[in-house]
This record gives C-alpha cells, structure tokens and sequence, in this order.
C-alpha cells in the first residue's frame, strides 16, 4: 500500500467517524434542548458548523419539511465513498474519480425519486384508506408534495382537473421512471468516465 493509498485510508477513517457524529447530531435534534447533556452540547460544537452550510440553502427547505440534514450526509458520504476507492485504487487518475462522483451523483439524485415517491406513495394510500385529511400528517404531506404534484398534473391535463388522488398516481408513475432514466444516465455514464486515461 502507497502512501496515497494510507492517507486517503485515514482519510475516509476520520470522515465516516465524522459521519457518525453527525448521525448523532441529527437525531439528538429530536429531543429537547434542555434536556440535553454536555456531550451532545459538545457534539452540536463540533458538527453545527458543517450542518450550517447547508441549512442557508432554501431549496433544501420544503415547507415542514428540512432537509439540509439529509444533504450534509450525501456530501459527507461522497466524500467518504471518493477517498475510500482511492484508497483502495492501485493508481488515482481524473476518470477514476469523475466515475466514482458521477455513481454518487446518480444515487443522490435517485435517492430524492424514491424518497418523494415513497411519500406520495403514503398519501395515496392515506386517500385510499379514506384516512381524515385534516390529520396533521397528511396535512403536512400535502404541504411537501403539492407545489410537486400539481404543476405535472396541469401540464399533462391542461383543459381537465384531475382528482388528488390522479395526481399522485401520476407523479409516483413519473418518479419511478425519472428514477429508472437517471439510474441508466448515471450509470453509463460513470463508466464511460473510467474510461479516460489521465
């Protein structure tokens, strides 16, 4: 093993240890702030800074929904995933590592299409069920998956409104093939990238 080789192993040792700290972090979240001890205080010291960068991007916020958590770990498990292959790689070249951050790009992004689609996949199973709509679940469900739904219903259906429930089958049918699609593009694509030799 190089040196290169041991200093990415290192490396990507201190960022999954990282990781699980903010892992950590996130779910003493949950809780209340009172209550929590010096060492969580101490962990909020250590991992609010990196958490901070992306709790400022609003696109990351919808509604009731938060998350820029979520997104500090994919970047943070990117990185990981990077220096952990490199760590591993007899050689390090410009494919090799567009290859790996174009696999991680299209697990994000794919991640995102199963995630949204579970939860309209929920709701309509709520509509089904006829569970009480005023319920503040589904009220909040409502809230994420709205502003989604709606602009690909009135685009496919201009002159028709079409029931929730339509909507939501649509946009489940839509996600499982954007996931599909991406899942290809990314993956195609992270194999030509190795591809190339410097």
């Amino acid at each position: 093993m190089s040196v290169t080789n041991t200093v990415f192993a290192i490396i990507s040792f201190l960022l999954m240890g990282y990781l699980v700290l903010i892992l950590i972090r996130i779910l003493a979240t949950w809780f209340s702030a009172a209550s929590m001890p010096p060492i969580i205080q101490f962990l909020a010291r250590l991992t609010d800074p990196f958490l901070t960068l992306f709790r400022g991007l609003r696109f990351l916020r919808l509604q009731y929904l938060d998350l820029s958590p979520l997104a500090a770990l994919i970047i943070l498990n990117l990185a990981i995933t990077i220096t952990s292959r490199i760590s591993l790689s007899q050689s390090i070249w410009f494919g090799l590592v567009l290859s790996i951050l174009l696999d991680q790009i299209g697990q994000a992004v794919g991640f995102f299409f199963v995630f949204f689609g579970i939860l309209a996949l929920i709701r309509l199973a709520a509509i089904f069920a006829k569970a009480s709509s005023v319920s503040r679940v589904w009220f909040t469900l409502d809230h994420i998956l709205q502003p989604m739904v709606y602009p690909i219903v009135t685009r496919l259906s201009p002159h028709k409104v079409l029931p929730y429930g339509s909507g939501l089958g649509i946009f489940i049918g839509l996600n499982v093939a954007a996931w599909f699609i991406a899942n290809l593009v990314f993956s195609q694509l992270a194999l030509l990238s190795r591809s190339i030799p410097f």
